[in-house]
């Protein structure tokens, strides 16, 4: 059974990814997260010194659910083109208005910045693995750089994942679209002609 310490710890870091989730980061402040988790602000400033420490663990801890469940999805789909599938489904159907205020430039430390990046990074090397399986599995041709390809790939489903802010509507087409253009990006020299 977790610790009484883990449970409260537990309850604001979720209060503070629906504060989130609710207005972008910018919208977060101890007093909103401590009415969401349904406590006093003081028992929040128990538990956290300030609101950066909350959202630092809030979204560390999102991130590496995130990551756990990207990697395990990439990692059963069969083929390229599937692992794309699988990998632009769940980036662009988890965009929600709160992951506006995601930019993570802005309002958070450098330290904070970089273990948030270390998940992007291990998902990104989850890509170039899949991309370098690909072409030894001669599913696409051996010119392909996987570094260079992953970072592509990485950027058309993050202009995907903007367009769904805006269209939350056109998620479905949106992942299609972006399928279609990862899988342009790396298809063999032949097909392109």
């Amino acid at each position: 059974m977790a610790s009484h310490k883990a449970r409260q710890t537990a309850r604001i870091v979720d209060a503070t990814l629906r504060v989130i989730h609710a207005g972008g980061l910018s919208g977060v402040s101890m007093s909103k997260v401590a009415a969401a988790a349904g406590m006093t602000r003081q028992t929040v400033y128990n538990y956290f010194p300030d609101v950066e420490s909350i959202v630092a663990l809030a979204l560390d801890e999102h991130s590496a659910a995130m990551e756990r469940h990207l990697l395990d999805v990439i990692d059963h789909a069969d083929g390229l083109i599937e692992k794309l599938r699988a990998f632009a489904t769940l980036q662009i159907s988890h965009v929600s208005p709160g992951h506006t205020g995601f930019r993570l430039e802005f309002g958070l430390s450098a330290q904070v910045r970089a273990r948030l990046s270390a998940h992007t990074d291990t998902v990104k090397s989850a890509l170039e693995q899949a991309i370098a399986s690909a072409i030894e599995d001669g599913e696409i041709e051996k010119g392909i750089i996987p570094s260079v390809a992953s970072e592509l790939l990485w950027g058309i489903v993050e202009g995907a994942m903007g367009a769904a802010l805006k269209h939350p509507d056109q998620k479905p087409y949106l992942v299609e679209a972006a399928v279609k253009a990862m899988h342009a990006a790396v298809r063999s020299e032949g097909e392109h002609r």
